[in-house]
């Protein structure tokens, strides 16, 4: 069983190695007296001394265990709190062994920190309070272990315990997910190894987690089929503006588009921040909720499941690079073609259930019927939740959408059009929470810079197929 735990330090190694960046091989508050040998008179791993003293969980008491027992009894306790991540991190557990080293020497401390805090010198007293590398791993594909102090009486067993978990959880986070610290797989490994009910742990590492569970955070996408269709407004259209020039545009290419626009949930989970306006108890009284950044360490109120806004071009392209990273998977924001081609859904008016205005709120969240703010996301919301017919949401309301597109005046290319190859602002679509009828219409269409931000401003994305 040492073998399958200690694989998981290796594989965090590899992971970490192969990307080529640095993270937290696992470290411990060590208490060491001032004495010529500077001997250890207590030692703490860092996931478990947060979890009591920061989180205020109550430990789990393991007397007459040692680490290896430890271990396979909290294997057997994740199991049955929350399978779906015992199996993930089967494989780490199991390949550990073989490339596990204990060093007589120092590591160096990769000190990836978002600590909030430490134990104090009362803690300590006569002696010195030291963060100590516990465990590293190398480029050449091993882990190293501070064998002083993993061997030493002054560390408990169930730290030892701890510390493999701590390595397999954040080899799968980083290998799964791309974090590039270990706050989050220190707070899994401390609810884990805490004393609360399973039903208890499972919804702590659920909301840890979050939507990042899902193989593309909660994110659900249908395939819209390629074909022709003509592009922009006929002049007898009502609220029709001069840059909606009708042309007969193809797509030559079937493509995925999300379903609902980004949200505040989906946004977090990725970029450890929430930059929405409508994201306090007000908003959503029904879902609001709290959660702690795993990239800053602090506290972001959200509305779960209200669209993102207050994004930026450039901060939605920071998103989908790192989603990139974390999935593997290539996304991207459509073409303005693209969205328009997705939005009209085989129609020809100017709305893709026909030409009445009045029945606009049956499919939008807009002027009349947002209260001033955004809403849950169609279909979660239990109104005005109708699907255009390729199954998408929201694609004439609740918050506008970019495009990839620079902004023209007058679009011109007629097959799979890109756009200008560059500009001075990017093409927006879509109407908003804010904007009346006119503004909700398949061909409508604004353009901002793309340092642009405001509360009826959201994205979502596409995926293009091979």
């Amino acid at each position: 069983m040492l073998k399958k735990t200690l694989c998981v330090m290796m594989l965090a190694g590899l992971v970490q190695a192969r990307e080529g960046s640095v993270g937290n091989g696992g470290g411990a508050w060590v208490c060491q007296n001032n004495d010529q040998l500077q001997s250890i008179r207590w030692a703490r791993l860092v996931d478990l001394y947060e979890a009591e003293k920061e989180f205020g969980l109550p430990m789990k008491v393991f007397e007459a265990f040692d680490y290896r027992q430890i271990v396979d009894l909290q294997k057997a306790k994740l199991f049955s709190v929350n399978k779906k991540l015992y199996e993930a991190l089967f494989p780490y557990f199991d390949d550990i062994e073989r490339n596990l080293r204990e060093v007589d020497g120092d590591l160096e401390v990769i000190d990836d920190a978002l600590y909030r805090m430490k134990p104090s010198a009362r803690d300590c007293s006569g002696g010195k309070v030291k963060y100590t590398q516990l465990a590293n791993y190398t480029h050449y594909g091993s882990i190293l272990v501070n064998e002083h102090l993993f061997n030493s009486s002054k560390l408990a067993e169930v730290d030892k315990a701890a510390l493999m978990f701590h390595e397999a959880m954040y080899a799968y986070l980083r290998d799964r997910y791309g974090d590039s610290d270990s706050v989050r797989a220190r707070e899994i490994v401390g609810y884990v190894f805490s004393n609360l009910k399973n039903i208890e742990i499972s919804e702590k590492i659920d909301e840890v987690l979050g939507y990042m569970s899902g193989s593309t955070v909660g994110m659900e996408f249908v395939t819209i089929p390629a074909g022709s269709f003509t592009m922009g407004s006929p002049k007898y259209e009502f609220g029709r503006n001069r840059d909606e020039k009708q042309r007969y545009v193809t797509i030559t290419r079937d493509f995925e588009m999300m379903t609902t626009e980004v949200t505040q949930s989906m946004y977090f989970e990725v970029m450890g921040v929430n930059p929405s306006h409508f994201k306090d108890p007000e908003h959503c009284p029904s879902s609001f909720e709290t959660r702690v950044s795993h990239t800053t360490g602090a506290t972001e109120t959200l509305c779960p499941n209200n669209p993102v806004e207050r994004v930026s071009y450039n901060d939605v392209q920071s998103f989908i690079s790192l989603l990139k990273v974390r999935t593997g998977i290539k996304y991207r924001l459509p073409t303005e073609a693209e969205w328009e081609y997705a939005a009209r859904a085989g129609s020809e008016t100017a709305y893709s259930f026909g030409e009445d205005a009045a029945y606009i709120s049956a499919h939008a969240i807009n002027y009349i019927n947002s209260g001033d703010r955004t809403h849950e996301v169609a279909p979660i919301r239990s109104y005005v939740n109708l699907a255009n017919a390729f199954g998408l949401y929201d694609m004439h309301g609740n918050v506008r959408e970019w495009t990839q597109d620079w902004y023209t005046k007058s679009p011109r290319d007629t097959v799979d059009p890109v756009g200008p190859s560059a500009g001075v602002s990017r093409v927006v679509r879509g109407g908003s929470w804010t904007h009346k009828a006119m503004f909700l219409r398949s061909a409508a269409r604004i353009d901002y810079r793309p340092s642009f931000m405001d509360n009826h401003v959201g994205f979502r994305l596409v995926r293009t197929l091979h």
